[in-house]
C-alpha cells in the first residue's frame, strides 16, 4: 500500500535561530500534519533552500547605493552629536520643556521643523568652521531618507515646495545658504587633477610601471583601468573581476584586441526604474610596434592570475632577470585600503610632487 506523503505545518513551532529536539518532533499532533505533493526528481535542485527573514533584509538594504546609506549615516550620527551637546545647554529645555530625543523620527512634524532650524543653523564641521552650503542639502536629504524610508512616514517632504508644513525650515534653510555662499564657502570646486603625459612617462622610466615586476605589472593595470576603460571611482575598481575581460581575435583582420564588459555602473544600475540596461563594451585593437601595449600587457597580466574572480591580486616579490621567470602573484586580493592609495603611491615612487594638488583614483591623463 502507498503511503501518502506528509510535511509539518512549523508555524507554531520556534523559528530558525531555535533548535528543535527529537522529542519535540515525536510530540507533534496529528492534526499537524498536511499532506505535501511529492518533489518530483527533476526539481530537487532546481530551487534554493529557504531563504531568511535577516537575508532578505540584507536583500533590500542592498536596493540602496552604499554611498546613499554611508550618506545616511554620516547625516544621522551629526543630528546625534548636535543633540548630544544642544542637550547640555539650559536654553534647550526651557524652549519646549523638554529635552531633544536623540531619534529625531520621534519628533512630530511641528518639533521637527522647529528643532531643524536650530540645528541647520547650528552645525559646524569638527574644526568649527562652516559646511559649504550645498552639504546642508546632502545632510537633511539623509535624515529625510531615513525618516521616510527606514520609519515609513510617507507624508514627510522636508525639502518639497509643495509641504507647508516644512515652509519656515526651508526659508531659514535658504537664506543660511545664501549667507555662506556670501561669505565664500563651497565657492571653490574641489577637483581632481589630470596624470600629465610627461608624469605617466616618468612612472614608466621610473619603473613604476613595469612588465618585470609583480608590483609594477599590477600598477600598469590599475593605471591603464582608468586610462583607456574609462574606471572613474574606487567601486568600480572594487568590483572588477578578471573574466570582464577578454582577450579576443578579430576574425576579418585577424588582429588581436581586449574586450571589457562593464557590468553596474553608475547610470545603469538596473533594477524596477531601469529594466533596459544597456552595458556597452569597451575594446581596444593591439599595436605589435607598440610596446607598452594594452592587448599585451591585459594578456600577460591575466595568464598570470587565476580567470575568475577579484582582479587585483597580492603581488609576490620577484624580479624576472631571464625568459624562464615571470612576475608572480599570490591568490589572496589586494586590500580595499590599499587599492585606494594606489595613484598617491605612483606619485610618490616616481619622486614626482603632489604638494598642492589633489590626488586619487580618479586622477587620469589629460
Amino acid at each position: 500500500m502507498d503511503v501518502p506523503d506528509f510535511a509539518v505545518d512549523w508555524a507554531s513551532f520556534p523559528s530558525d535561530d531555535e533548535l528543535i529536539s527529537l522529542s519535540q518532533v515525536m510530540d507533534i499532533p496529528t492534526q499537524q500534519l498536511v499532506d505535501m505533493p511529492c518533489v518530483t526528481r527533476d526539481n530537487k535542485g532546481r530551487f534554493c533552500s529557504p531563504v531568511k527573514q535577516a537575508d532578505l533584509e540584507n536583500i533590500q538594504k542592498c536596493s540602496v547605493p552604499i554611498k546613499t546609506r554611508n550618506n545616511n549615516k554620516w547625516a544621522l550620527n551629526l543630528w546625534k552629536y548636535w543633540v548630544d551637546n544642544r542637550n547640555s545647554k539650559p536654553e534647550t529645555y526651557f524652549e519646549k520643556g523638554k529635552l531633544i530625543p536623540t531619534d529625531i523620527n520621534t519628533l512630530n512634524d511641528e518639533e521637527l521643523q522647529f528643532w531643524l532650524q536650530r540645528f541647520i543653523v547650528e552645525i559646524r564641521r569638527k574644526d568649527g568652521t562652516n559646511y559649504p552650503p550645498n552639504t546642508f542639502v546632502q545632510i537633511v536629504s539623509g535624515l529625510q531618507r531615513y525618516i521616510k524610508n527606514d520609519c515609513n512616514r510617507n507624508n514627510v517632504h522636508i525639502l518639497r515646495d509643495d509641504d507647508e508644513k516644512f515652509s519656515t525650515f526651508r526659508k531659514i534653510l535658504d537664506s543660511e545658504m545664501k549667507r555662506l555662499t556670501s561669505l565664500g564657502f563651497g565657492t571653490k570646486v574641489k577637483s581632481c587633477e589630470p596624470v600629465l603625459p610627461e608624469e605617466e612617462k616618468v612612472m614608466w622610466d621610473k619603473g613604476v610601471f613595469s612588465m618585470n615586476t609583480a608590483e609594477g605589472l599590477s600598477n600598469v593595470i590599475c593605471f591603464y583601468n582608468g586610462k583607456a576603460f574609462a574606471f572613474r571611482g574606487m567601486e568600480q575598481h572594487k568590483c572588477v573581476e578578471a573574466e570582464q575581460f577578454e582577450i579576443l581575435t578579430d576574425q576579418k583582420n585577424k588582429r588581436k584586441f581586449i574586450r571589457f564588459t562593464p557590468r553596474i555602473q553608475k547610470n545603469s544600475q538596473g533594477g524596477l526604474k531601469r529594466k533596459n540596461v544597456t552595458i556597452t563594451p569597451i575594446e581596444h585593437y593591439e599595436q605589435p610596434d607598440n610596446e607598452r601595449c594594452l592587448v599585451k600587457m591585459y594578456d600577460y597580466y591575466l595568464s598570470l592570475i587565476p580567470r575568475k574572480g577579484f582582479l587585483y591580486k597580492k603581488t609576490l616579490t620577484t624580479t624576472v632577470t631571464d625568459e624562464s621567470q615571470h612576475p608572480r602573484f599570490s591568490a589572496a586580493n589586494i586590500t580595499f585600503n590599499k587599492l585606494s592609495q594606489m595613484f598617491k603611491k605612483f606619485y610618490q615612487q616616481a619622486g614626482l610632487s603632489i604638494e598642492g594638488r589633489t590626488i586619487s583614483n580618479h586622477n587620469f591623463v589629460q
